[in-house]
């Protein structure tokens, strides 16, 4: 993995940190992530029912805390992050919760890779972060071309 920032490494830490303190937000993470008037995941929930999409990514999964709420909404979502550490806090956390969520690692430039043109919906955070125009344009091109066609990107 590389060191450069954003890079796997850098997010494993965080990953780390943010599972060890889970007893601090584990109780009310549903809460949090749907706020007031419901953020993102209200928002993507809602345009997947309106759009009729049947298979959405979460492609800043983390941990799996908003994949895992989304799933209990009756959404069928998967989740992926750059992170190994997340997907397998993530894997665990929908274990103990119960609902039905598979996550797998993957960066975003990698996805058609893993799963060409397979979403109707993705939901990603974070773009902002990717390090220069060049990233992010590679980054963008490879959620892209994860979307079936007429798919839409959150």
């Amino acid at each position: 993995m590389s060191s450069q920032p954003g890079s796997a490494t850098d997010w494993d830490l965080g990953h780390r940190w943010d599972w060890f303190t889970r007893e601090c937000w584990r109780q009310g993470f549903r809460t949090k992530i749907h706020g007031q008037g419901g953020g993102p995941a209200r928002a993507f929930a809602e345009l997947a029912r309106v759009c009729d999409a049947q298979i959405l990514l979460d492609a800043s999964c983390g941990l799996g805390r908003r994949a895992v709420y989304l799933a209990e909404k009756g959404v069928n979502i998967l989740g992926s992050d750059i992170s190994g550490v997340a997907v397998n806090h993530a894997r665990e956390l929908a274990r103990d919760e119960n609902t039905p969520v598979s996550f797998f690692r993957s960066a975003w430039n990698e996805l058609p890779k893993n799963m060409p043109h397979h979403f109707d919906g993705i939901l990603v955070t974070g773009l902002n972060l990717e390090p220069s125009w060049d990233h992010l344009g590679v980054a963008l091109v490879g959620l892209f071309h994860a979307l079936h066609p007429g798919g839409f990107l959150m």
